[in-house]
């Protein structure tokens, strides 16, 4: 049975690609349907289904992490291409511009230092031979 206000066949579609690993995040935007709307169709593959799919797949709180991640990098970026136009830079206060700067350029390191730290923990554990769990 489809979940309220979803054709089964857009309930089909959602669970093919869930189940080809795609996140349900790209799913909802791809195919015009909320986010709930994907994680209800979701709720409806068997478990057992479910536990065979790729080691990869991600729960709802990580999708919405990596949501998060990604529309602040991508937030970023386009106030980075901004301070690229000469004409706004000059309407800004020197002071305003080190502190964009400031925050920029922190932020960024924070990034690289968490992706390295993950780096060493995957590696941390693939040297002890321990199971990782993190997905």
């Amino acid at each position: 049975m489809a979940p309220p206000g979803l054709a089964t066949e857009v309930v089909a579609q959602i669970q093919g690609k869930l189940l080809n690993g795609e996140k349900p995040i790209n799913i909802a935007e791809d195919l015009g349907v909320s986010y709930s709307s994907v994680m209800r169709a979701k709720a409806k593959i068997p478990s057992d289904v479910l536990e065979k799919m790729d080691s990869e797949q991600v729960g709802v709180i990580s999708d919405l992490i990596m949501l998060q991640l990604e529309t602040g990098v991508e937030g970023s970026i386009a106030i980075a291409a901004q301070i690229q136009d000469a004409e706004w830079r000059d309407r800004q206060t020197a002071a305003h511009l080190a502190t964009l700067y400031g925050v920029i350029t922190d932020k960024s390191i924070r990034l690289l230092e968490a992706s390295e730290n993950a780096s060493r923990t995957k590696a941390a554990i693939d040297d002890a031979g321990l199971q990782d769990y993190s997905n």
